[in-house]
């Protein structure tokens, strides 16, 4: 149960765009030589890699999203992760936790949108692992899971966030970001999804 929402979102940002971190935007490397060079993407014995293009992403998206990361990692695990990526920039309006993941009449562990403070009709998630959103599959982009393979995945989030945009205008005359979202959910196949039918 969440203890609080979420501040009200802000007059400028009429829509919301939920991001899982792990396999969705990051991957995060368990094994690796430790007695190679430190670098900045190194966090308790972890080497965090980010997903090809996840700056230009997060940069052209913050213009047209609320951005929330919805995680099911602890502060202490997410938070030096999101310094990472915000070394140079703020992207994230909000970061919401494991403590904020509740169980549906089965016992599994979701993200239930309805509890975020949010219009529903005005919320976008991409999850690697869609039971998270299994109460709002309309709201919800089960994007291919990023494992480190940088070479691989150079043109998921591109083509993301091409289609995004196109959500985000048709949204603005259907006024249900999830009528827009079903619409154009085609396009994302094959290159961000593995399948149309989720």
């Amino acid at each position: 149960r969440f203890i609080q929402r979420m501040p009200e979102i802000k007059e400028d940002k009429k829509y919301s765009l939920i991001l899982d971190l792990d396999e969705t935007i990051i991957y995060s490397q368990r094994k690796f030589n430790y007695k190679v060079r430190k670098t900045e993407n190194r966090i308790n014995k972890k080497k965090i890699i980010l997903r090809p293009g996840l700056y230009e992403f997060l940069h052209e998206m913050k213009s047209l999203f609320e951005l929330i990361v919805f995680s099911s990692g602890t502060p202490d695990y997410v938070d030096p992760i999101i310094k990472i990526i915000e070394k140079n920039e703020k992207y994230f309006d909000h970061i919401l936790y494991r403590h904020h993941i509740t169980l549906d009449e089965n016992g599994n562990n979701i993200k239930n949108l309805d509890l975020i403070g949010r219009d529903i009709s005005k919320v976008i998630i991409i999850d690697d692992i869609p039971r998270y959103f299994s109460l709002h599959k309309q709201n919800g982009i089960n994007i291919k899971p990023f494992c480190g393979n940088i070479l691989s995945d150079t043109k998921t989030l591109k083509a993301l966030s091409t289609i995004l945009k196109q959500i985000r205008i048709d949204a603005d005359e259907s006024n249900d970001i999830r009528i827009s979202l079903q619409k154009y959910k085609h396009l994302l196949y094959p290159t961000v999804i593995n399948s149309i039918e989720e």
